[in-house]
This record gives C-alpha cells, structure tokens and sequence, in this order.
C-alpha cells in the first residue's frame, strides 16, 4: 500500500516577479521544466494564511524564459504590485506526469538515505542542480554528504515510502564549514 500522505499535494510551479503592463499582467518565473506546460493549466493555488486558494489562471504567452500570465481577481497593476514574490502552486492531479525515475524535488526532500546493505546514511535535506547532474545533501546530524544523482548511483528510490537506497562508494563528505 503507497502512503500518499508524505507526498506533497500541491507543488510549485511558477513565482511572480513583478506586474506587466497596467492591466494586472503578471510576469513569472517558472518553477518547472516545460514552459509551455503553462499553456495547459487552467487553475493554479495560491497560499493564503495557510490555505490554498483555487484562482483561474489564464497563460497569455512564453518568451525568454518567463510566463506572462492573467489571474482571476489581478484586475490593474496596483493589485498585480501585491503580488509580487507570491508563488503559484498547482494540485497533484494537475502536475506534469514525470517519466519513469522522474521526481519532484519536495518529493524528494525528507528522504532517508540508505546504502544498499540497507545501513541508514542520513536524510537528503537539499538538493544542489549543476545543469549536468543533480547532487544530493545528506545530513545525519553529524556529517554532511554530497551524492551526485546519477543512475548508477541511485539504486532504488521510492518516495511514497520516503526510502532511497544509494551505492554509498559515491558518497562525498563535505566539511560542514564549507559552503
């Protein structure tokens, strides 16, 4: 049985970067791989005293990188101005299906690191992207590891159950004072 209840229910897909124009315009940057998985969305979440709130989104267009968009209730840019920083979330439902050994950063955050003995290593708390691979952080209270995600490396994971089990002879330590 999968335990959804670790699993984030809403993921972040873009942040708002400043009002365009003076119709309540908002440019974007977006939080996910396809830009023009915009185009698509319909709705999007935003968090509001602790409660997501459902607002219609409507993507106007893509260009250099950012997401020009319209958002139900961003009327004129006095509004927009409010916006600013604010992020946009979608549900789980709506999220982009990931290939196969594909994963959410914050699905991935909060899992315990394991060598494929099964001997427990730490718990991934942050994950550094280098444009040609991702690298792992791994604490467990007293070291600090980097793990490159690679393939080869990645023996199992499982972010239902929280669990990745890694060949630890990739495992880096890191001099916490370092960084």
């Amino acid at each position: 049985m999968q335990n959804q209840s670790r699993l984030a229910q809403y993921l972040a897909v873009a942040q708002v970067l400043k009002p365009q124009g003076i119709a309540g315009e908002l440019k974007l940057k977006p939080l996910t791989d396809d830009d023009e998985r915009f185009f698509e969305l319909k709705a999007v979440y935003l968090l509001v005293d602790g409660q997501y709130q459902k607002r219609t989104f409507h993507a106007v267009r893509v260009h250099n990188g950012f997401v020009y968009a319209r958002l139900a209730g961003v009327t004129d840019r006095n509004v927009a101005e409010t916006m600013r920083d604010v992020i946009l979330y979608v549900d789980r439902e709506h999220a982009a299906k990931l290939p196969r050994g594909r994963y959410f950063i914050v699905d991935l955050i909060g899992c315990t690191i394991y060598t494929k003995d099964g001997e427990e290593v730490g718990i991934l708390r942050d994950i550094i992207q280098t444009g040609a691979n991702d690298v792992y952080v791994i604490e467990n209270g007293k070291k600090q590891w980097m793990l490159p995600a690679l393939k080869s490396v990645l023996l199992d994971v499982n972010v239902e159950q929280g669990r990745i089990r890694v060949d630890e002879s990739a495992l880096l330590e890191v001099d916490q004072g370092a960084y």
